[in-house]
């Protein structure tokens, strides 16, 4: 887990406490760690506003955000008014309504932190492209479709990952990641995790009852962050390499004698 940013871990922490409620309350080691992981999720949460726009690429990011979010509000409100409608039929607002519980649920999902819509994104291809057909069928004001909607709501969820890898790349020794708060925290929840993950192999050896997969599901989407951001760090190491080292002249200390005549 050593690769883990600090927007990693903050989907690292939801995923555990959103998506693994059930299985943390099926061990001992996971009621016991459910509120240290809860109060480090807080403090994630809680890195300041002001920090996130003196990192790189703030502007780009907010600018990508902000059409994200816009078209993401289009959706919602288009698929809601479809859906209210009388006069519409009920394939058309069965559409709707899929379109709109798999990508805009709320308009609350839009104030998400960048990393969460990002994964966001990624999660939801799949069901756009079993629903594009459909969504190619509803016109949408502006002669294109509810699919061009989705598709553009989707493509600017990527390019906030984009950036943020780019971040990721660019912001050695700047901002949170490397800031003495940030680089304690980061140290501190996978720490914590490290612990956590050790206390139910611990708890497995004493012979409870767990299922056999326990540990791979609690940890399965941690483990593949952590995968994809070794691999994004291994290209960059291979880039860097296959451009070599800078070719300087050779220096002279001062002290080296005049050269032969």
């Amino acid at each position: 887990m050593r690769n883990l940013t600090l927007d990693d871990l903050r989907l690292g922490l939801k995923d555990l406490l959103e998506d693994h409620d059930e299985d943390l309350d099926r061990s001992l080691t996971g009621k016991l760690y459910r509120p240290l992981i809860a109060q480090k999720r807080a403090e994630l949460e809680g890195l300041s506003e002001t920090t996130e726009r003196s990192l790189p690429f703030a502007a780009e990011l907010a600018e990508t955000d902000a059409a994200h979010d816009a078209m993401g509000a289009s959706i919602h409100h288009l698929t809601q008014a479809i859906i209210l409608n009388p006069a519409i039929d009920d394939d058309t607002k069965d559409v709707a309504s899929r379109t709109q519980q798999a990508f805009v649920p709320t308009l609350g999902v839009l104030q998400a932190r960048y990393a969460d819509q990002a994964a966001h994104t990624h999660r939801k291809r799949p069901i756009f492209n079993e629903l594009r057909p459909d969504l190619e069928r509803i016109q949408v004001p502006g002669g294109s479709n509810l699919a061009e909607w989705v598709v553009t709501f989707l493509d600017q969820g990527d390019r906030i990952g984009r950036l943020l890898d780019r971040r990721a790349e660019a912001g050695v020794g700047v901002g949170v990641e490397a800031s003495a708060t940030g680089g304690a925290l980061r140290s501190s929840v996978i720490g914590l995790l490290g612990r956590f993950r050790q206390g139910i192999r611990d708890e497995v050896a004493s012979g409870a009852t767990l299922p056999s997969d326990y540990e791979a599901r609690i940890f399965a989407f941690i483990d593949q962050l952590d995968r994809t951001r070794a691999e994004a760090n291994k290209r960059r190491a291979r880039t860097k390499g296959q451009e070599g080292p800078s070719q300087q002249p050779p220096k002279s200390d001062g002290d080296d004698p005049p050269p032969c005549p």
